[in-house]
Order: structure tokens, then C-alpha cells, then sequence
């Protein structure tokens, strides 16, 4: 867990005091007794100047050095001990701060801690070092106490956080890519991967801080013999030394003596254990092997992250499923319609052929192209008297015809992938003027995509046979559409149709 382990991590403790003998006997004193007990890493700094002590106090900081402890004489010749605390404490909130003073010094002292500049005050002279060296030590502790407390806090938030994200990520590449972030930053390590099963088989799936030349070579021993342990057992391994597994004959990577493999495991409300994949750490950022915490950690993110590629891979079965049905409409629409059949096809051919020549990227042409294909699909809901009559429609008939746009946009809105795509369906019989349909909206206000189907739609409706009329020619239908540019339709749109014609 960030900032709450022991080993490597320094954290300095300055004593100032002007008084260089006694400064002498600090040194002697407490550096051997509190460095030598002590099971964290204290470095001392004993300085007799104020302003030295701040220039080093700066330097620190901008090195993101944690300082624990400051304890400073308050009468020197540069500037008085709480004057001193004054400059430093927003520069080192957390630091624990102790006065040396006087008995004369003692109200202002009192009056420094009640404005939150001190910590603690011991008066001077020093009778007994030993008495110094359990107040400072306690001091430190509480500090230490402290600081673990606020770590395991902000950790727990973090998980609060990422569970939330997670949760609501509908994407599989974010949800692994996040689960990767937190596992690197949780447990201070350098090499993430996660692996889900496919079709019976483990696939790599997202990975940190692992080589590429090495990729192959990892996912082949995982695949031999941890990542098959982990599966069967629906249980997480903690190697602390890779050297002292004897089943695990194979190694990943001579770089490393420590990992955790831990199992994707969606539990079900029917109590069912759905195995997903695994997920793997290894190299920890201060060479320290793995621990019991760390393995709950991951099995934490495990058990979270499972929850959301679950949710993901069903909606995704979902939306297939329901992307299936939709097609099937469609194909059912053309079979009840003759005179449809194809003209999704051609659409999405002419629109896309006018988006390129606009330069649009390729999501939107891949949006756009969706949404072709899709477009008509509300015809579906039209009585057959109506879609399949051979005369003119009457205006009642055509009031019906006119909601083909929304039940299409309300059949397409349920695929999470394809919203955008109704919105640009629900507008493709608006007019560049506003008098289209079923909003009326115009100009730029009608999404561009939109506008570039309609101008292909028109164009494949004048040049299809209909029941009550017979197709234009390619001549008589970009002729009509150059009179309709500006009414009907987008000028743009129609322009960069017209130059792709031309250029055959």
C-alpha cells in the first residue's frame, strides 16, 4: 500500500540550534540511539542557521523528501525558533515541530501551539538526553501512525474510485487499462498483465511494462503452468521466490523472484463461479518481494474488475444479439419490399464516397456508415398498404410514413455503440431549409452526417424504379439535386457528391 512501508524510504529529521556544543552532543546522542532502534529509515541534519536550515527545508521538498521531524532552539541571532516555523510550516505541513525555549519563552510558545505552529515545546536547558530521545520517539511514532492512517485512507478511496469507474465503463480496453493503473500504482510494482479466456483459451489481453521481445515467451510459460493453477483452483498464488516453487520449472523472466497471480472470478447471484481470466504482478519497484497484503490487494481487484468484464461481455452479447435481430429486419424488409432491397447498401455506399471527399475521419464515416445501413429499418413498423401501395400516398398516409425516422432511432438506440448513429437515422429526412422531418430543425443545426445521408438517400430514391414512378437517369437525378441544394439539402453535401461523380 502507497506510503506505509518501512524499508527504503528516508525520512529526515532536522535539529537546529545555534548553540554549536550543544548541536555536538545532539549529533553524538541521538543519531546513534534513534537510527540504530528505530525500524524506519531516519537521516539526521543538524544545522546551526535558520536560513541555511530553509534553503535545505526548500531543496527537500522540491525533492519530494519527506521530512518527519523539526525541532529548533527559539533564540538564535538569524531569527527566532517560532518566527522560524512561521515560514516553514505550509512548506512542510505534515512535520511533526518542537520548540527548544527557555522559561521566558514559555507564553509565546503556548500561544504558537494554539495556532497550530508547534507541535510540542520542551524547555531548555536539556537535563537528561534520555528523556529527549523517548519524547522524540513517541513523536515519531505518532507520525509514523499517522501517516499510515492517511495512507490506508487515500487507498481506500482509491478503491471506492476505481470500483465506481469500473462500473460504469461500458468499454473492455478502458476497463483493463484502469484495472492496470491501479494494480501498478496499489501494489509499487512495475509489470502488470491480464489474461481472459477465449473460447477456452488464455489470451493476453492488456499488459505494463513488459517488453515486447518478451511477450510471447511470458504468455507461453503463464499459460504452461501459473495461469492453469490459478484457473483449476479458483485460488491466487503469492511466489515470494520463484526459486523455491518446485512444480514451477519453467520461469517467466530472469529478471524477477516475486509474483501474484490471481484469478477473475465473477461470482453470479445463482452462486455459479464464472472463471473470466487472471491477472499477474510482478517486480515490485523496490526489488522487495510480494507479501499477504499485496495478495489481498489484488484479490480485491480481481473480484472488482471481474464484476465489470463480466457486465461488459454480456452487454456485448447482448448488443450482438440485438445488432442480429436488427439485421434480421432488415433483411425481412427487403423481402417484404422489392423496391427497398439494396438501397441500405447504396446509400451507405454514396454516403460514404461524399464523407471521404469531405474528410471526415473515420469514426464519423465509420458512424456514418452504421447508420446507412440502418436508416430505414423503421419501415418495418409501416402497414403494408401503405409501404407496398402502388399509387401516390395521401397525406394521412404520409403523416405515417413521416414517424419511419423515430421508430427506426428507437429500434438502433438500445446498442449502446450505435446512439449516435439513431440520432444521425432519426435526421435523415430533415430538410437543409427546416421543412423536413420529424423536427424541423435546419442549416447546421442537423447533425452532418445526417446531412450527407440525406443527399445520399435522395439520390438512390430518384435513381430506383418505385411503384408509382419509374427511376431518373444518373443525369436527371444530380440535376435535381443541384436544385434542391440550398432547399432541401446541404450545398456542401451536394457539391463534394457532384465532384466524386465527376471524377468517376
Amino acid at each position: 500500500m502507497e506510503g506505509i512501508s518501512k524499508g527504503n524510504k528516508r525520512y529526515n529529521i532536522i535539529c537546529l540550534d545555534d548553540d554549536r556544543i550543544f548541536l555536538k552532543s545532539l549529533k553524538m546522542f541521538l543519531g546513534n540511539r534513534i537510527i540504530r532502534d528505530e525500524p524506519y529509515n531516519y537521516n539526521f541534519l543538524f544545522l546551526d542557521s535558520p536560513l541555511k536550515a530553509i534553503r535545505i527545508i526548500d531543496n527537500l521538498v522540491e525533492d519530494k523528501q519527506e521530512i518527519a521531524l523539526v525541532m529548533s532552539d527559539q533564540v538564535m541571532p538569524q531569527m527566532q525558533g517560532i518566527d522560524f516555523f512561521r515560514q516553514t510550516k505550509n512548506k512542510i505541513p505534515e512535520s511533526v515541530r518542537i520548540l527548544l525555549t527557555g522559561q521566558a519563552g514559555m507564553g509565546s510558545a503556548l500561544s504558537a501551539i494554539n495556532e497550530n505552529i508547534l507541535d510540542k515545546y520542551l524547555t531548555k536547558p536539556i537535563k537528561d538526553l534520555d528523556d529527549l530521545v523517548v519524547t522524540i520517539r513517541h513523536l515519531l511514532n505518532e507520525y509514523q501512525l499517522k501517516r499510515q492512517l492517511d495512507a490506508q485512507h487515500k487507498f481506500i478511496a482509491g478503491l471506492y474510485e476505481f470500483g465506481n469507474f469500473l462500473n460504469a465503463q461500458t468499454n473492455l480496453a478502458m476497463i483493463l487499462e484502469q484495472t492496470l493503473a491501479f494494480t501498478c500504482q496499489a501494489l509499487e510494482c512495475s509489470r502488470v498483465s491480464i489474461m481472459l479466456l477465449e473460447n477456452g483459451n488464455l489470451t493476453l489481453k492488456a499488459a505494463r511494462g513488459i517488453p515486447k521481445d518478451i511477450l510471447k515467451h511470458m504468455v507461453a510459460a503463464i499459460d504452461a503452468g501459473v495461469a492453469t493453477r490459478v484457473l483449476k483452483q479458483q485460488e491466487a498464488i503469492l511466489v515470494q521466490d520463484i526459486d523455491q516453487v518446485p512444480w514451477l520449472t519453467r520461469k517467466i523472466n530472469q529478471e524477477y523472484k516475486s509474483f501474484i497471480s490471481s484469478p477473475i472470478i465473477y461470482a453470479g447471484l445463482n452462486a455459479l463461479k464464472k472463471p473470466l481470466g487472471i491477472i499477474n504482478a510482478t517486480n515490485k519497484i523496490d526489488n522487495k518481494p510480494f507479501d499477504e497484503d499485496d495478495l489481498k490487494i489484488v484479490n480485491f481487484i480481481s473480484s472488482t474488475a471481474s464484476i465489470a468484464i463480466n457486465n461488459q461481455q454480456d452487454r456485448y452479447r447482448l448488443e450482438q444479439n440485438y445488432l442480429n435481430t436488427i439485421d434480421a429486419l432488415s433483411l425481412a424488409l427487403e423481402a417484404r419490399d422489392p423496391y427497398s432491397r439494396g438501397h441500405s447498401f447504396r446509400v451507405m455506399k454514396y454516403a460514404e464516397a461524399i464523407a471521404k471527399n469531405m474528410k471526415l475521419n473515420n469514426g464519423e464515416r465509420n458512424l456514418l456508415k452504421n447508420a446507412a445501413i440502418l436508416h430505414d429499418v423503421g419501415k418495418i413498423g409501416i402497414k403494408d398498404h401503405i409501404l407496398l401501395k402502388p399509387d401516390r400516398l395521401t397525406p394521412e398516409e404520409m403523416l405515417q410514413i413521416r414517424e419511419h425516422p423515430k421508430i427506426s432511432e428507437a429500434i438502433i438506440l438500445p446498442i449502446s455503440f450505435l446512439k449516435e448513429a439513431g440520432r444521425i437515422v432519426r435526421h435523415h429526412h430533415e430538410r437543409f431549409d427546416g421543412a423536413g422531418y420529424p423536427d424541423q430543425i435546419k442549416g447546421e443545426k442537423i447533425p452532418l452526417p445526417a446531412r450527407i445521408m440525406a443527399v445520399a438517400d435522395t439520390y438512390d430514391a430518384m435513381t430506383s424504379n418505385r411503384p408509382y414512378r419509374q427511376a431518373l437517369s444518373a443525369d436527371a437525378a444530380l440535376r435535381e439535386l443541384e436544385n434542391n441544394a440550398g432547399t432541401q439539402l446541404d450545398p456542401g453535401c451536394v457539391e463534394s457528391f457532384l465532384s466524386h461523380l465527376r471524377r468517376g
